[in-house]
């Protein structure tokens, strides 16, 4: 049993050692056995023959057909420009961060060069600085590619490089830095000096953002975009009319707003016409807009040329309008001394609304915060209540944006009771409720002396119309004896010939026969036109 368990043992390590005997192949990069001069070369793991290829440890240097670590030429190279500007900071701090490399590995982070066609890597050349107080920082650095730059690439850096600039801002190491400008693009390290881009701005649709009626101009780092010929720039648009005032305007109602029609050859305009404001055919408009009626309302005018053309342009009216009512005080019913008063004063309404509400009494000032609403603003007065507060004037006023534009105020005479007078007149009430009894007893009399009065007018009335047919049917018959008109004729009194209508007002007791009876002394002839 011992001499298998040996036997087996010896077997063992024989193996193991024969395992630990077998060569071991690693890399050519890492044991060395590779042919790239380490001076300048490094060696580059490669699923290829050897395993591995060299290239240059220099970023700006290339391999040449003798596998010579050569510089890489001018026409794979592209020169950028950035200026930035930091606050507060040292600039030999600045130069030694940029030599670190630490500035060139954020501009690969917040540009994406490393996405360029065959971009190879960034080389950091050197920093300008500017003036101070605030020193503006030029940092100049070099785009390295495997191939000739062309117009691809070149449309492709410029693409990256308009990406940072609308960032405007970018973070190392902790540190915000700002973008100050426009970052130029070069072909070679004189053109830097020059301020000579290498990008036409104007050639890539993509590059400008030039609008219509414009014509794009290729100068310095970037463009301009000069208006067409008839056309001018107001804004950041090119129009051929446009109307000028001041917008927004400040106004209670009492202000004017001189509004200006401007056109690019005035010199030929025959006709100016105005609509939506009541203005004679000039270039001016002078209108007086009322708040809040005329905030929002348009304003346009129209021009005629002498060969036939016209042009119009809008004018939207703005409004600042203080509230158009004085402040609304609102109180509590407590008028005994001892009691807590609580008092508000809101001012609603204007544009904006009021800033500050200004709410006191005598020896009561607003000391609370104002109350925001959607519209408004309201202060609060909250204090106990004593007999020197009786008959005191509490004011309220409001500030707005232009102090002289609102000066309304609202005023209320306090009214104190000694709390003796109000306990004894409450317990001289029997009432359970003396303080509604108050206004309770006279609306009730009120209510019933209505009452009273409806029905006696009611029944005078219906005693009115129950005479009025009688009338009508005496009246009747005696135009049927003294006319040959239709009955549906008689409505007026000179359609009866002969006859006599009374035209004073008679009590209504009176009774039609009695009215005609005494014709000779209450009725008036009415001459007929034939007699």
């Amino acid at each position: 049993m011992d001499v298998a368990y040996s036997f087996n043992y010896a077997i063992v390590i024989l193996f193991c050692l024969g395992i630990c005997a077998l060569p071991v192949t690693g890399s050519p990069c890492t044991d060395n056995s590779h042919a790239c001069p380490t001076e300048s070369q490094q060696c580059i793991e490669q699923n290829t023959t050897s395993g591995y290829v060299c290239e240059c440890k220099a970023i700006d240097e290339q391999l040449d057909l003798n596998e010579t670590c050569i510089a890489v030429p001018e026409s794979q190279r592209l020169y950028l420009a950035m200026p930035i500007r930091i606050r507060d900071y040292d600039a030999k701090v600045i130069e030694q961060f940029l030599k670190e490399g630490s500035f060139a590995e954020a501009v690969e982070e917040i540009i994406p060069i490393q996405s360029l066609p065959s971009y190879k890597g960034i080389i950091y050349l050197k920093v300008v600085v500017g003036a101070v107080p605030v020193p503006v920082f030029t940092v100049q650095y070099m785009l390295v590619f495997e191939q000739n730059v062309t117009e691809d690439i070149l449309l492709a850096t410029s693409k990256a490089v308009l990406a940072v600039e609308a960032r405007k801002t970018f973070v190392v190491r902790n540190l915000t830095i700002f973008i100050d400008g426009h970052t130029g693009i070069f072909r070679n390290k004189d053109d830097i000096e020059g301020n000579i881009d290498a990008v036409d701005w104007c050639a890539y649709p993509s590059l400008h953002n030039c609008s219509e009626k414009t014509k794009c101009r290729d100068v310095a780092l970037r463009y301009e975009c000069p208006c067409d010929t008839g056309f001018f720039l107001h804004g950041d648009i090119c129009t051929d009319a446009v109307v000028e005032g001041q917008s927004p305007l400040d106004t209670d109602g009492s202000k004017d707003l001189r509004l200006l029609c401007k056109v690019s050859n005035a010199s030929e305009v025959t006709q100016y016409k105005w609509t939506g404001a009541s203005c004679r055919e000039h270039a001016s408009c002078v209108i007086r807009p009322q708040p809040p009626l005329d905030d929002g309302r348009a304003v346009t005018c129209q021009v005629t040329f002498s060969n036939g053309q016209s042009a119009s342009a809008t004018f939207v009216i703005r409004l600042n309008y203080p509230p158009q009512s004085a402040p609304l005080i609102e109180s509590s019913l407590t008028t005994r001394v001892g009691d807590r008063l609580t008092m508000t004063c809101t001012v609603d309404g204007g544009k904006p609304p009021v800033t500050s509400v200004n709410f006191s009494c005598p020896g009561h000032p607003d000391v609370t915060p104002d109350i925001s609403g959607p519209q408004s603003l309201t202060s609060v007065l909250n204090f106990p209540l004593s007999s020197a507060d009786d008959s005191i004037l509490c004011s309220c006023s409001a500030q707005w944006k232009t102090g002289e534009m609102y000066s309304l105020t609202r005023f209320r005479v306090l009214t104190v009771k000694p709390k003796e007078q109000a306990d004894s007149a409450d317990s001289a009430n029997t009432s359970s409720s003396p303080h509604y009894s108050v206004y309770i007893i006279p609306s009730i009399n009120f209510v019933m002396l209505l009452v009273i009065s409806a029905i006696v007018v009611s029944k005078l009335w219906c005693r009115k119309k129950e005479r009025r047919p009688h009338l009508a049917a005496r009246f009747d018959s005696v135009s049927r004896r003294h006319t040959t008109q239709p009955k549906n004729d008689f409505r007026r009194a000179s359609d009866i010939s002969g006859v006599y209508v009374d035209v004073v007002e008679h009590d209504v007791c009176c009774d039609a026969d009695a009215v005609i009876r005494s014709s000779s002394t209450y009725l008036q002839p009415v001459i007929h036109p034939s007699s």
